[in-house]
């Protein structure tokens, strides 16, 4: 997850949002239509992106780079069920809900606002803008880490502008795939 600067963002977000608006509404806290359909989506692309990071865009970026993906970290963990659970709580709250917020919800409405409105063109450039700092936002892990979130960032971004700039699919597919990549490690499985 992003160091201390996502905490800035956030309070200066929650801040903006209340005193200037659009409202919390505008920036992705609306009620879905379906929440069935939002969860069930929501895991649908935590499937996607965890199977993606497992199995193409890690092993590709490591080989890319030469740069092998160290998991020397997650060793002491396996089996810890302390840690999994402390992994699966941090993901949905500092994960989920923070950096959704952030770099979906609060980053991407003020780019495109910055370009004049939610245009195509603003809109992309909102949601490279805001992928790429999501990726450099991870980089403490690493080049391949840094990448990887970033795409993950992309398909996150991507998920929030297909719901109507809804954040709540995006926030079950981030703790969820938070939480599937907290059961890798618990297993052994990374």
């Amino acid at each position: 997850m992003p160091g201390d600067e996502t905490w800035y963002f956030l309070a200066i977000g929650l801040l903006s949002v209340a005193l200037f608006g659009p409202g919390f509404r505008r920036v992705g806290f609306a009620r879905p239509h379906s929440w069935p359909r939002t969860i069930a989506g929501g895991v649908a692309v935590a499937i996607v992106i965890q199977l993606l990071s497992n199995y193409v865009s890690e092993p590709l970026l490591a080989r890319l780079t030469q740069q092998p993906i160290d998991v020397a970290s997650l060793r002491p963990h396996v089996g810890d069920i302390r840690f999994a659970v402390l992994f699966i709580v941090v993901g949905w709250t500092l994960g989920a809900f923070r950096e959704e917020f952030v770099y979906r919800g609060y980053m991407m409405t003020r780019v495109a606002e910055l370009g004049g409105g939610t245009t195509r063109w603003t809109t992309i450039t909102a949601l490279l803008f805001s992928s790429i700092l999501f990726g450099l936002g991870h980089a403490r892990g690493g080049v391949v880490d840094a990448f990887d979130a970033g795409l993950h960032g992309l398909i996150l971004g991507i998920v929030y502008v297909a719901t109507g700039r809804n954040l709540w699919m995006s926030i079950v597919a981030h703790g969820v795939s938070d939480m599937l990549a907290a059961g890798l490690v618990f297993m052994g499985w990374f």
